[in-house]
């Protein structure tokens, strides 16, 4: 008589062992589109600089009913696209002082040629062609024919601008015995109305008091710098980061709870590349960092921040989005489509909702 082998409850006969399923969650997409602010494209066409929802980076998406009803408990932004079309010289960073044999000048993109050129136009400018617009205009309101300005510090024995070594810095030159120097705008001015915190020309050149504002010196040097106006920016709605419990915090004097952080690094998605010496200083294959061309952010997060949400709390139909720059300020479109025509441009990001 053969003896039947013992089998747990449940276990079927050709089945010794039955794992555990496990599988994903389920998601939803919650996808935005800042285009989303119009209605249709009548209202987009009529809308003007000033106007209500007129701004791509401090808008509401509203709607009659909630966004999305469901038992969901969390979401993260896993991709965005953003269309970079913010000069790295606008209206916050086309101005500085230069000071020539004793006497200030004020560089600025309001202050003109003889032409009606402006001194320094808003514009997207590569390192050196920064290089070239500054000397073009120091000699200009100053009367100087041997100032000269480059990119790709140089070290001499020498007062002649021969260089020598491979660092992305900026120097300065009157090729003579005159004196020059360089001085920011006073803030909260006249001449420059906008707070502390925000970055100037003069810092975007990497100069300091230290050793760039030293009468008399004849050959000065900036710090490393890739002449970027902005290096980030941080993406906000504090009604999708309102169930969040642990808060979110940041090196910076005031930090907000943010979807996510954008770096303007590897813009183009390519590998970093090696400059030699003629690259840097604009000969051959010019340098040119992020942000000092227009480009499209394309970010797919492999691990993106995962916001608490409460199941029975749906997402209300009225969202407000804002961008901040790397000093907290809203991104203003004004401080440069001011300038020209056109609108600013409109961006796109994807959330994924979990239920768990």
């Amino acid at each position: 008589m053969l003896e039947t082998m013992s089998l747990p409850p449940g276990v079927a006969i050709n089945q010794a062992n039955i794992g555990t399923t496990i599988r994903p969650s389920s998601t939803a997409l919650l996808v935005i589109d800042s285009e989303d602010r119009y209605n249709d494209f009548v209202a987009k066409r009529n809308s003007q600089p000033g106007q209500y929802n007129y701004n791509p980076y401090n808008f509401v998406i509203s709607k009659n009913q909630s966004i999305m009803n469901g038992f969901f408990t969390r979401l993260a932004v896993t991709e965005i696209v953003f269309p970079w079309a913010i000069p790295n010289i606008n209206e916050k960073t086309a101005s500085i002082y230069v000071v020539y044999n004793g006497v200030r000048y004020l560089i600025s993109f309001n202050n003109t040629y003889a032409s009606g050129q402006p001194l320094l136009a808003v514009g997207f400018y590569t390192p050196n062609q920064l290089a070239v617009a500054l000397q073009a205009a120091v000699r200009y309101v100053s009367g100087s024919t041997t100032f000269q300005m480059k990119y790709g510090y140089a070290y001499k024995s020498t007062n002649t601008l021969t260089y020598v070594e491979n660092i992305p810095a900026f120097e300065y030159s009157t090729g003579s015995t005159d004196t020059v120097y360089f001085l920011p705008l006073d803030y909260q001015s006249s001449a420059y109305p906008y707070p502390t915190t925000t970055r100037q020309l003069y810092d975007l050149l990497g100069f300091n008091t230290a050793d760039n504002s030293t009468p008399g010196v004849n050959v000065s040097y900036g710090n490393p710098t890739y002449a970027q106006a902005i290096k980030y920016v941080d993406i906000i709605c504090p009604t999708l980061v309102y169930n969040q419990a642990l808060k979110d915090t940041s090196s910076a004097a005031i930090s907000q709870d943010s979807l996510c952080r954008v770096y303007l690094a590897n813009a183009d998605n390519s590998t970093n590349e090696v400059f030699t010496a003629t690259d840097i200083s604009g000969s051959g294959h010019e340098f040119c960092p992020p942000g000092c061309a227009p480009t499209t952010l394309y970010r797919q997060f492999n691990v993106p921040k995962y916001i608490q949400w409460v199941p029975n709390q749906p997402v209300a139909g009225s969202l407000v989005f804002q961008v901040l720059d790397d000093q907290g300020q809203i991104l203003d479109p004004s401080t440069y489509t001011s300038l020209v025509n056109g609108q600013p441009l409109d961006w796109q990001m994807s959330l994924l909702v979990s239920e768990n």
